[in-house]
């Protein structure tokens, strides 16, 4: 790609990125910490930002620099990233309303064990959670959800046995957690040198 073309697709995305947002030129300056000026410029065709101020530039609109600086649609892209956050969001939220149904049900039917059902719900969204940021994300997420996915079981474990091995089930959990940090920490580093 010619650095003409560039300039071009980086300005044209730039231009549709600010106004999806409704944004004026300082409003994005003020984001990213340019003045309007040099957005004014970049937009214009005039100059073109280094690579580290495009990563903010992609990073304030959710949008990769490939993205940025392509003739295809980026408003889409942008939307559809959002999106999927939202339908993340909503899909691990719905098992806790469903568990504080069921909770109220249980409770009604004077079950002693009706606060079950929301570490059933944390289980349920730690797994949805785990499986979207697999698909969707970044592998961190995926990481932070193998972590609540422990939690939750570690909370269930704790439940089933009244609390007497409560400290023992924290510090294994806790162990587990850092090990599942630690693992992903070497996985991407190698991951990156090899890349």
């Amino acid at each position: 790609m010619e650095e003409k073309e560039l300039r071009h697709n980086f300005a044209t995305n730039l231009v549709k990125l600010r106004n999806s947002r409704g944004w004026s030129q300082a409003d994005l300056g003020n984001a990213i910490n340019y003045s309007f000026k040099n957005v004014s410029k970049w937009e214009t065709e005039e100059t073109i930002p280094s690579v580290s101020v495009m990563k903010e530039i992609a990073d304030c609109f959710n949008v990769t620099i490939d993205e940025l600086i392509s003739d295809g649609n980026v408003v889409r892209s942008s939307h559809k990233k959002q999106n999927r956050f939202i339908i993340t969001l909503l899909a691990s939220v719905f098992p806790y309303a469903l568990g504080l149904i069921l909770f109220f049900v249980l409770l009604t039917l004077q079950l002693s064990s009706a606060y079950y059902s929301f570490i059933g719900a944390g289980i349920v969204s730690a797994i949805v959670f785990i499986t979207l940021s697999a698909i969707w994300y970044k592998k961190w997420v995926l990481c932070s959800g193998i972590i609540y996915l422990i939690w939750s079981i570690s909370l269930l474990v704790i439940f089933i046995l009244d609390f007497y091995y409560f400290w023992i089930i924290l510090i294994i959990a806790s162990v587990m957690s850092l090990l599942t940090f630690g693992l992903f920490k070497i996985y991407f580093t190698r991951h990156t040198h090899k890349n």
